[in-house]
Formats: structure tokens, C-alpha cells, sequence
């Protein structure tokens, strides 16, 4: 849809939304009062087929509309447009709450992936950190490093990335047992990986919207594939008292791994779909969820895909 065609049709409510005749927008324009209000009116009728861009915000000017309020705003509107042909594409499940909880899940997922308007300045420095981190630790395990140095030496990791000059931060932390060749790998080291990330973002392009809308669609295809494996676990969370529980989400994430894993490897390789479920059930126990509860998430999921 050319953007006109969204735009034009606003045009006479907003002006007449701020109590304005055709005629006064013309002359707030600085048109001859007669053929000025004459291409008021065709304008606002859409018969001027591609108005110039020039020519809308001249008009917004003149009844009082801000530019950056009026394009938003039809933005939002476009997106919401875009969103409704999504969803009328896919069946949805029967049930009230699982299409509005399908309908929000896309929402969000369409908002991910719109970048915004500085995206290319948008580095994320948790993300920078953890990387820098690992990289140092692995670094630091190969030479041997005393333990009792390593929170040291990462303490210095940290602050390189925030630093305008490095040779006072170097002398800062070569205190007794440090080694300055150490610290000046470090900070090559955090140097690189946050250039690397900055590059990375640097060249990061927008999708185009037709991109979007077919990732958009995938989703929640893949999104409604969901639906049972969610529906047979909270069934099973209910059953044992933890639908309340802190933990619940955890379990829920748990599931759609052990789901992604199930689609990924079954019929293609049983050894690794196998050796993934057990890696799943180790590292989400770990982290705190009960052993007995996640084997029968498991053996649930299993059942339902015909998995033995």
C-alpha cells in the first residue's frame, strides 16, 4: 500500500478535529484563497494521485499537527494492520485465552525484530561483558593462574571497557603476583571482542517489512506446534500444586526445549535426540527444578511425539 493512501484519508478529521475550513488551511499554507481551497478539497478527496511529501507536512503544519506525532501514530496503525493480516493467515486453536496468549506472544515477537531507529548504535554490553569474560577465564586457565589472582585480573577486565586511557588502569593493577604482560593481553583481549561486537551492530541492516511479515508468520506457526506440548505440561504442573510456582516458567521452558529437540533429531538421529533430552534434564535440574517433575515433562513430551 503507498503511503498516500493511509495518510490522505486523516487528513479532513485532523483538520477538522482542530476547527478549521478548507479554506483557512489553504491560506495558513500560503495558497491563492480560490484555487487554494480547491486543492484543499481535492486533496483531502484523494484525487491527487501522488501528493509531494512537502505538501502533507505544510498541511500538518497549518492545522497544528506535529510531524512526529502524526507519523507515529500512522506507523502504529500500519503495524496493527500488518499484525491482523498475520493472524488471518494461521488457524488458531479453540479457546479465548490461548488465542490472545498466541496473539500477544507474535505481538511481541514482531516488535523483536522491528528494529528501532538507532539500531546501529544499539550495543548490547551485558552480552559484551560475558563474552570478554569467558574469553579472559579460558585465557587465564591455560597459563595456570593462582586462583586467588583470577577475581583480580577479571575485576581489571571490567574496567577496561570503561576506560579512556589504559597505561593508569595497567599501573592500577600490577600490584605484587600480577603479571603485566597479563594485563595488557586482557586488554587486547576486551578491546577486540567489544570492536568486533560494535562492528557486528555497525553492520546490522533493517529488514524490510515483507521480511518481517513472512518471519512474523513462521512464528507463530511455529508458535501454534506449541500449543499441545504447553497444554499437556501445565495439565501436569496443576496435577502436582505448581502452577503457582516460582519455578513454573523454568518448567514451561524446559518442555519447549525438550520439544525443539524431539523435532530436530527424531527419525534422523536417536543417539543425539537421546544424549540432548538427558543434557536438558542435567542443566535445568541443576538450576533448581525438581528431578522427579522434569522426568515426567519429559516422558510426557516423549508420549505425545510417539518417541520410545
Amino acid at each position: 500500500m503507498r503511503f498516500y493512501k493511509l495518510i490522505i484519508p486523516k487528513l479532513s478529521q485532523l483538520r477538522k478535529n482542530a476547527d478549521l475550513t478548507q479554506l483557512q488551511v489553504a491560506q495558513r499554507m500560503k495558497l491563492k484563497p480560490k484555487s487554494g481551497q480547491t486543492f484543499i478539497a481535492r486533496l483531502e478527496n484523494e484525487l491527487i494521485k501522488a501528493p509531494r511529501i512537502d505538501t502533507i507536512l505544510n498541511y500538518l503544519d497549518a492545522i497544528g499537527v506535529s510531524w512526529i506525532t502524526f507519523f507515529t501514530e500512522l506507523s502504529n496503525e500500519r503495524d496493527k494492520q500488518e499484525h491482523a493480516q498475520i493472524m488471518t493467515k494461521v488457524t488458531l486453536p479453540s479457546g479465548p485465552r490461548i488465542q490472545s496468549k498466541l496473539d500477544r506472544d507474535t505481538r511481541l515477537y514482531e516488535a523483536k525484530i522491528r528494529p528501532p531507529q538507532n539500531f546501529y548504535t544499539k550495543v548490547d554490553m551485558e552480552l559484551v561483558k560475558q563474552k570478554i569474560t569467558l574469553k579472559v577465564l579460558k585465557y587465564l586457565n591455560t597459563l595456570r593462574v593462582d586462583e586467588k589472582l583470577i577475581g583480580h585480573y577479571l575485576e581489571f577486565t571490567h574496567k577496561v571497557i570503561t576506560v579512556d586511557k589504559y597505561a593508569p588502569l595497567i599501573k592500577e593493577y600490577n600490584i605484587s603476583g600480577v603479571s603485566k604482560s597479563y594485563l595488557t593481553e586482557i586488554m587486547n583481549i576486551a578491546l577486540k571482542i567489544e570492536h568486533t561486537e560494535e562492528k557486528k551492530v555497525q553492520a546490522q541492516k533493517p529488514i524490510t517489512r515483507q521480511k518481517a511479515r513472512k518471519m512474523a508468520h513462521k512464528y507463530i506457526q511455529a508458535r501454534i506446534k506449541l500449543v499441545p506440548v504447553e497444554n499437556a505440561v501445565n495439565r501436569l504442573l496443576v496435577e502436582h500444586n505448581l502452577s503457582q510456582s516460582a519455578y513454573y516458567t523454568d518448567y514451561m521452558n524446559f518442555a519447549r526445549e525438550c520439544y525443539r529437540a524431539i523435532k530436530k533429531y527424531q527419525g534422523k538421529d536417536d543417539l543425539i535426540l537421546k544424549q540432548k533430552l538427558v543434557n536438558l534434564h542435567r542443566v535445568y535440574t541443576e538450576q533448581g527444578l525438581d528431578k522427579e517433575i522434569t522426568e515426567k515433562i519429559r516422558e510426557t513430551i516423549l508420549k505425545l511425539y510417539n518417541v520410545t
